[in-house]
C-alpha cells in the first residue's frame, strides 16, 4: 500500500518544496527511461504514477520498468530550510492535495489563480513552490476543494462569524449549499436548495437528481441519481440557542461545512485517511502530556500515558459514535464508517454530534466531567467545554487524563494490569460510560455479568452494571479485533462473551 497525506500546511512543505527546486535543475532521464527519485527520507517516487514505496524493486514492479530502464536522481538531503530572503514575489505552496496555500496569509485556495486574487497580488505569478510527493485520493482531494470552496463563500459573505436571527423553531426550513463531483470530469459545481427534513427544493431543479436518503440535520445523507456524482460537502445552518432561563431568546447561527458520511464515501482511501488522522492525534495528546511532565494519579512514578493504551482511545471513539447492532454485527464496517468520518473532515468530525445526556464532540464527553479536568492548570486544557471538545487533540488529552483517574478509583487488581490488557480496557470502558463507582464492585463477576450468565436480579444492586454499560462492552469487545488488528489477544473470545 502506497502512502498518502492530506496534511494541512505544515514546514514538511518547505523542505519538500525546496527539494523539488533542487530537482528541477537536475539533468532530465531521456523520454524512454522511467524517470524514478529518491526523496530525502529514503523512499523511491515515480512522478510520472505519483506512486512511492520504500524499495526501489518494489515500484519498479509496479511500474513495469525493468531494472536497469531507470534514471534515479538522489535528492539533496535538507536538514533544515535557510532562512528566507523577503520575496519580491508572494511565497505560494502547492500542497499534497492540490491545493495552493500562503503562508504569509494563511488562504488557501483551490487553485494558484484564485489564490494570488484572493491575497490581493496583481503583479506577476508569485513562487510556487512544489507538490508534495505523497499522493491524495481523488475523492479526497475534492472533498477538501469543495469544503475550502464553501468556507471561502461563507467568509466572503460575512457570515464567518456567528450571526443572532430570531427564535423561528429548530424545524425551520433551512437554505443549504451543496457541493457536488463530477467523477468524470474532476469538476464541482455547487448547488442552493432549501431542506427542510427529507424534503429538498433545489433552486433551478437539480440535473443530478440530488435527494435526501436520510435526515439527521447536517448529518443527513444525500444520494444523486447520477453513479458519476457524488455530493461531496455541504453548508449548513446550525441554530444554537441563546437563552434568558429555559426561555430561547435568539438563536447565533453558525453557517458550518461539513462531510455528512454516506456508503458512496466509504472508500479504502478515506478510511485509511482517517484512521491515520486519528492516530496521529492521539499521539500528539499523548507527547503533549509527557512535555507538560503529567504523572499518573493511579500509578505512583508513571505518566498519565503511561497508565492509559492510545489502542483504548481510538477504540473508545468508535463505539461512542456507531450503534450495537452495527457494531457486533459487522465490527469492521462499523470501525472503517468512523474512520471515513474523520478521514472526510480532518479536525471537525462529529463537531456537531450531541447527546440527550450533554455529550459532545469526538470523545463524547459532559460538561462536568470536562469542567472537572480543565480545572487542572497543568493538563492545559481549553477551558471552554464546547471549544475543548471542537479541538479533537485537546478532546484525546481530556480522555487520557480521564481514564487515569478512574483507574484511580478501581481496585488494585485492576491497576496491576499492563496498559495493554484488554481486560483493563472493559473496565476502563465502562468506567468512561457509567462512571467508577459500579464498576469497583463489579470486577469479581464480570464476565458473568458481561454475558448474560448472571440477570440482574441475581446481582447486588452496588455490583450491578447498567444495562447501557453491559452493552457498551459488548460494543468494545467487538470491534477491538478490528482495532488491534495483529495485536488482538488470541484465541479470540467466545461468541457468548459478546
Amino acid at each position: 500500500m502506497f502512502p498518502m497525506s492530506t496534511s494541512r500546511p505544515l514546514l514538511s512543505f518547505f523542505l519538500v518544496g525546496c527539494a523539488a527546486l533542487v530537482l528541477a535543475s537536475a539533468e532530465p532521464a531521456s523520454a524512454q527511461e522511467p524517470l524514478i527519485l529518491q526523496m530525502a527520507d529514503g523512499r523511491y517516487y515515480h512522478p510520472a504514477s505519483g506512486l512511492i514505496a520504500s524499495d526501489k524493486s518494489i515500484l519498479l514492479k509496479h511500474i513495469g520498468a525493468g531494472q536497469t530502464a531507470i534514471k534515479v536522481v538522489e535528492e539533496v538531503k535538507v536538514s533544515a530550510p535557510a532562512p528566507a530572503p523577503v520575496p519580491e514575489k508572494p511565497l505560494v505552496l502547492r500542497m499534497a492535495d492540490g491545493r495552493y496555500y500562503h503562508p504569509g496569509s494563511g488562504t488557501i485556495a483551490p487553485d494558484e489563480a484564485s489564490l494570488l486574487a484572493r491575497i490581493g497580488w496583481s503583479g506577476s505569478v508569485g513562487t510556487v513552490i512544489g507538490q508534495n510527493t505523497r499522493p491524495v485520493a481523488p475523492i479526497l482531494n475534492a472533498v477538501y476543494r469543495a469544503q475550502d470552496e464553501l468556507r471561502e463563500r461563507i467568509k466572503s459573505q460575512g457570515k464567518d462569524k456567528r450571526y443572532p436571527m430570531a427564535p423561528v423553531g429548530q424545524d425551520t426550513p433551512r437554505n443549504v449549499t451543496i457541493a457536488v463531483w463530477n467523477k468524470v470530469t474532476d469538476q464541482i459545481s455547487y448547488v442552493e436548495g432549501v431542506k427542510s427534513g427529507r424534503d429538498l427544493e433545489i433552486e433551478g431543479g437539480s440535473p443530478v437528481g440530488i435527494s435526501v436518503r436520510l435526515t439527521n440535520w447536517i448529518n443527513s445523507d444525500y444520494a444523486t441519481s447520477d453513479p458519476n456524482h457524488v455530493v461531496v460537502a455541504v453548508r449548513y445552518p446550525i441554530f444554537h440557542e441563546i437563552k434568558e432561563g429555559t426561555k430561547v431568546i435568539r438563536y447565533d447561527v453558525e453557517e458550518a461545512v461539513y462531510t455528512p458520511y454516506n456508503k458512496t464515501l466509504h472508500q479504502a482511501d478515506v478510511i485509511v485517511e482517517g484512521e491515520r488522522i486519528l492516530d496521529e492525534t492521539i499521539q500528539k495528546a499523548a507527547q503533549d502530556l509527557k512535555n507538560r511532565g503529567i504523572g499518573s494519579r493511579a500509578l505512583s512514578g508513571k505518566g498519565v500515558t503511561d497508565t492509559v493504551s492510545p489502542d483504548l482511545i481510538k477504540a473508545l471513539v468508535v463505539i461512542e459514535h456507531v450503534g450495537s447492532s452495527e457494531a457486533r454485527g459487522n465490527p469492521a464496517a462499523a470501525t472503517g464508517k468512523v474512520f471515513a468520518t474523520i478521514g472526510l473532515n480532518p479536525g471537525q468530525a462529529y463537531n456537531y454530534a450531541g447527546s440527550s445526556a450533554g455529550a459532545f464532540g469526538l470523545a463524547q464527553f459532559i460538561p462536568s466531567t470536562y469542567n472537572r479536568l480543565a480545572a487542572r492548570p497543568e493538563l492545559g486544557l481549553i477551558p471552554d467545554f464546547q471549544a475543548g471538545m471542537r479541538d479533537h487533540q485537546n478532546a484525546m488529552k481530556a480522555s487520557y487524563a480521564y481514564l487515569d483517574a478512574v483507574l484511580g478509583e478501581l481496585p488494585a487488581a485492576a491497576k496491576n494490569l499492563p496498559a495493554e490488557n484488554t481486560k483493563l480496557f472493559e473496565y476502563l470502558a465502562a468506567a468512561y460510560n457509567g462512571g467508577s463507582s459500579k464498576v469497583k464492585t463489579a470486577i469479581q463477576i464480570w464476565d458473568e455479568q458481561i454475558s448474560g450468565e448472571l440477570q440482574p436480579h441475581q446481582i447486588l444492586t452496588r455490583s450491578r452494571l447498567h444495562g447501557e454499560t453491559i452493552d457498551y462492552v459488548k460494543k468494545l469487545r467487538a470491534v477491538l479485533p478490528v482495532i488491534l488488528g495483529d495485536k488482538a489477544p488470541t484465541p479470540p473470545r467466545p461468541a457468548s462473551s459478546i
